[in-house]
């Protein structure tokens, strides 16, 4: 083989920092995979200059030869032009070992760099250019006073590097794999919060056969409750909470949902803009707490019309058939809506319909039986605490309440009856009669061993219509 010197374009042999420089000069020309064999080569040639400069400089020193006293001045060797034979030449012995660089024998160090070089497949060419080298390092033995920063690795001295790459790497590989599990579940969880808007705008359009869109927030909630809207209609919004479980045969939908009161809000918002003399007011909106729409997905469930004194019975029909079409919506049929409908003349209640606990579907019938029967009733409640009656025998109006209410019969004369009494218990109690053709009112304690002829006018209230009633009472 060639010189490792000048396989590595040196004169001659070099000191170790030589080398490398030299070596890391001829890796920018020799590149191992556009020319594996010659960076093989190479990296032979620097792996052999390189022992050859430890060897010399730490344990075997190149000799030094003299000249032998008395030795004469070699005579000039006729060239071949002159004649001279050359087999005599031939037949020389072969010139001793300290001959000359170009004829040293470096197959001894070529096969121990082919046995190193087997040792490994893998190159790291970065590796070789930046790491110490640790057979430039002298044993610890050598230098005691610097024993302590050097260490020994598969039989090589090398200056203490603390923690090697290995092991850095090792500790980060680890500490990821515990952040990593540590964080997973929450991660997983993100994500599939993430899919639960999809999830149930595909099932709401599988169940209820309308076109849906989703809020563009929802995917930003921190509450697993999504607001959505009809594609055709963005106003009529309404609210879905993620469930899970879905299991139709059990009657599991995966999801609550408010639809078919937010379709219930929007049917009787259009009834009530038909009939503008009876007033239609309900509790507050909830909006959802993003704020987003009109009715905000959250629509009232309590829905109050306001009656006049006579001449009702028209809207109460209408009303009753109204609510009766809306049960028979497939909406109203899947889930029925939970709702209350009042109505009230002034601050009393004429009819109280709740959708949980009515027992019987509501009709226009039924509505008006209702109303002919308690809308005087109302308007005797109306008389005593709106106009202020019933602050007389009850100083405290929110202490007392309304015990029993009906009819009466004194004598020839009809009555709407209510009693009243004292919640302190201390058995304070009035009986309120009301003759039906609205001219007197008669305020008695209950039990009163007397008549109503003991009775004496005490006030005189007018009602809406104009109509004078005249209060009576115990003489004082």
């Amino acid at each position: 083989m060639n010189s490792p010197w000048r396989e590595l374009g040196l004169p001659g042999p070099s000191d170790t920092e030589t080398i490398k420089r030299a070596y890391a000069q001829r890796l920018k020309e020799v590149h191992p995979e556009e020319d594996p064999e010659g960076f093989q080569a190479l990296h032979r040639a620097y792996q052999m200059a390189r022992r050859m400069a430890t060897d010399r400089r730490n344990r075997r020193p190149m000799p030094v030869f003299q000249e032998p006293e008395g030795r004469s001045e070699p005579q000039e060797t006729p060239t071949e032009s002159e004649g001279q034979d050359g087999s005599a030449l031939e037949d020389q012995e072969e010139p001793p070992e300290h001959a000359g660089p170009e004829e040293l024998d470096f197959s001894a160090l070529e096969d121990q760099a082919e046995e190193d070089e087997s040792q490994s497949e893998d190159w790291d060419f970065e590796e070789l250019l930046e790491e110490e080298e640790p057979e430039d390092r002298p044993p610890p033995e050598e230098l005691p006073h610097q024993a302590e920063e050097y260490e020994t690795v598969w039989g090589y001295h090398r200056k203490k590097r603390g923690v090697d790459k290995i092991m850095l790497l090792i500790a980060a590989l680890l500490m990821l794999l515990v952040v990593g599990r540590l964080a997973l579940p929450e991660v997983l969880n993100s994500l599939e919060k993430n899919t639960y808007p999809r999830t149930i705008l595909q099932q709401m359009e599988e169940d209820w056969g309308v076109e849906i869109v989703s809020s563009p927030n929802n995917d930003k909630r921190e509450e697993l409750r999504y607001l959505y809207w009809l594609e055709d209609n963005p106003e009529i919004r309404f609210q879905a909470i993620y469930r899970g479980g879905r299991d139709m045969e059990a009657g599991q939908l995966g999801y609550d949902t408010n639809y078919p009161n937010v379709r219930l809000f929007w049917r009787l918002r259009d009834f009530a803009a038909q009939w503008p003399a009876y007033s239609l007011s309900f509790n507050v909106e909830q909006t959802d707490h993003e704020g987003e729409g009109a009715s905000g997905g959250s629509p009232p469930s309590l829905f109050v019309f306001q009656m006049p004194m006579h001449g009702g019975e028209d809207f109460v029909q209408a009303l009753g058939d109204e609510l009766e079409a809306v049960s028979q919506e497939s909406w109203y049929q899947k889930q029925m809506p939970e709702f209350r409908v009042y109505l009230v003349y002034r601050d009393s209640i004429i009819i109280n319909y709740n959708s949980t606990t009515a027992t019987e579907p509501c009709t226009g019938e039924t509505l008006l039986l209702q109303y002919e029967e308690q809308s005087s009733l109302a308007l005797l409640h109306s008389i005593l605490y709106y106009d202020g009656v019933v602050y007389k025998d009850f100083p405290d109006a929110d202490g007392s309440e309304v015990v029993r209410s009906g009819q009466a019969t004194f004598g020839d004369d009809d009555y709407w009856m209510m009693v009243c009494w004292d919640r302190d218990g201390s058995g304070h109690s009035i009986d309120y009669l009301l003759r039906k053709d609205l001219t007197a009112l008669y305020c008695q304690p209950s039990l009163y061993p007397g008549y109503l002829s003991d009775l004496a006018p005490a006030e005189t209230v007018t009602l809406e219509d104009g109509t004078p009633v005249t209060v009576y009472r115990l003489p004082e």
